[in-house]
């Protein structure tokens, strides 16, 4: 189990970002107040600060263009990233979080495992999901917090193949965090039997999203947050 006794999450990819703009404070409150179980976002670091968002440059998601390197977190703070909102940090994310509200927070920057590492040791009432394709980081993340404690830990694949699997026993981690494509019935009944939490992204469709509950994965992270929460079958 992620918190508690649930058979599915269902987790605000994002927050709800075809409701609101992506990885703000107000998707993620959106979500959260439409019944997500969960939110993900995206993190990297500036200036020794932890902003919240998916790219490396702000061009898709500003009113301005460049890339993250080129700003001071005071400039990024400046900047609007949809309805008048800035760029979030990490800490402002979890505080408006409910403690009964998993966070899954993908580590994208380099350095962005230490620095998160630093951050959740502070909010120990929350149970936090660190994510990352990026090996190192989940390595560094790992070398600060210990294991168990409010955090877990997932591997991020575009492929559920035998070295994902291979690999998240060898890392012991606690979930893998896989896409929808090539996923069936037989490698999600694999990772069951060992154990591991299986989160599916990026699933946008009902009956898709029904039939991968039916096969036992845990919690699916979607755009669409509030169809699901409102789709009975949920």
């Amino acid at each position: 189990m992620l918190i508690k006794d649930r058979n599915l999450y269902i987790i605000g990819h994002r927050g709800s970002p075809t409701l609101e703009p992506e990885n703000t404070l107000r998707s993620f409150v959106r979500a959260v107040a439409d019944g997500a179980h969960g939110i993900e976002c995206d993190v990297h670091v500036v200036e020794n600060q932890v902003v919240v968002i998916h790219d490396d440059s702000i061009d898709r998601t500003s009113n301005r263009t460049g890339k993250l390197s080129k700003f001071t977190f005071h400039e990024l703070r400046t900047f609007d990233f949809g309805q008048g909102e800035t760029i979030p940090t990490l800490e402002e994310v979890i505080n408006i979080t409910p403690v009964n509200t998993l966070l899954n927070v993908e580590l994208k920057g380099i350095g962005s495992g230490e620095y998160v590492a630093g951050i959740i040791r502070r909010f120990p009432e929350h149970t936090i999901m660190i994510s990352s394709f990026h090996i190192a980081e989940l390595i560094s993340f790992r070398k600060y917090v210990r294991r168990g404690r409010n955090s877990r830990i997932g591997i991020l694949a575009v492929v559920l193949d035998d070295d994902i699997i291979t690999e998240g026993q060898r890392l012991q981690v606690d979930s893998l965090i896989v896409s929808d494509i090539g996923l069936d019935r037989n490698r999600v009944a694999t990772v069951r039997k060992l154990g591991l939490i299986l989160m599916v992204f990026t699933v946008n469709n009902l009956g898709r999203g029904h039939q991968l509950k039916k096969w036992g994965i845990s919690a699916i992270i979607t755009d669409i947050p509030h169809c699901f929460i409102q789709d009975p079958r949920f």
